[in-house]
């Protein structure tokens, strides 16, 4: 006969609990600063506005005859930022660069383009290519804000705090940042409950979509600066959470 099948004894053995690794802060992006004045629109040569309107025609197959060229910044050493004007309507388009670190975003009715030796490049490719900075780039998305409709400048990647137990922070806070797209979000504690929110405040008035980043303040349930860092790397996993920081406390000084 065949022995009887008998099950295994349950193991009484404990499963080690794991940490998760501490997270390494992000690199700062260098700063970006505005350094081109505003220009005066009729300060294109004609003979260069003809240079533009071959280029483009060349390269788009278009008639140079139904072509307008408006000057938005002469950005030196050849090189203008322009927008180009045809036969055609454009709808609402939505364009995005990585440059630098940022992302550059906007929705608009036309596009601004880069002409250099006797080529037209988009603002990402003029980057790549070295015939802009990125502070030119974000010079003529801050000047020519009214021209481009809706848009946005910011870091792409989330933000990670380099707080420690060091830190003063108060022990029962955390700052949150969400993404603009979440910014209209209906948000209460139950959102937060796994980390233990009791409260949120709004601190961020008048956010606009897609330009500012709102900011809420979070209350836990518990009073311990240890808490505060532990729930702040669970946050961090959200995809709605740009950053997550203790709410330090800073001392002024007479």
């Amino acid at each position: 006969t065949e022995p009887e099948a008998t099950e295994a004894p349950a193991t009484t053995e404990k499963v080690p609990e794991t940490t998760p690794p501490a997270t390494e802060p992000a690199e700062p992006l260098p700063p970006l600063e505005i350094t081109i004045p505003i220009p005066d629109p009729g300060e294109m040569p004609a003979d260069v506005e003809a240079e533009i309107k071959d280029a483009y025609a060349k390269q788009y197959d278009e008639d140079p005859k139904e072509l307008s060229v408006e000057l938005v910044a002469n950005l030196g050493n050849g090189a203008y930022a322009i927008f180009v004007d045809g036969p055609w309507e454009y709808p609402c388009m939505e364009e995005e660069h990585i440059i630098h670190g940022y992302l550059f975003w906007y929705g608009s009715g036309r596009t601004m383009d880069i002409y250099k030796d006797g080529a037209i490049y988009d603002l990402s490719k003029a980057y790549e290519q070295g015939v802009i900075d990125a502070n030119q780039v974000l010079d003529l998305y801050l000047i020519y804000a009214d021209q481009m409709g809706y848009l946005s400048v910011r870091n792409p990647e989330k933000f990670y705090t380099g707080a420690t137990l060091e830190n003063e922070f108060t022990e029962n806070n955390i700052i949150i940042m969400v993404f603009p797209e979440y910014n209209f979000e209906s948000y209460t504690a139950e959102d937060f409950a796994e980390i233990g929110c009791v409260e949120i405040k709004e601190l961020t008035r008048n956010v606009k979509p897609d330009i500012i980043n709102r900011i809420i303040l979070l209350t836990l349930d518990k009073d311990s600066k240890q808490n505060v860092l532990d729930c702040i790397q669970i946050l961090q996993q959200r995809t709605d959470i740009y950053s997550a920081e203790p709410n330090f406390i800073e001392h002024v000084i007479d």
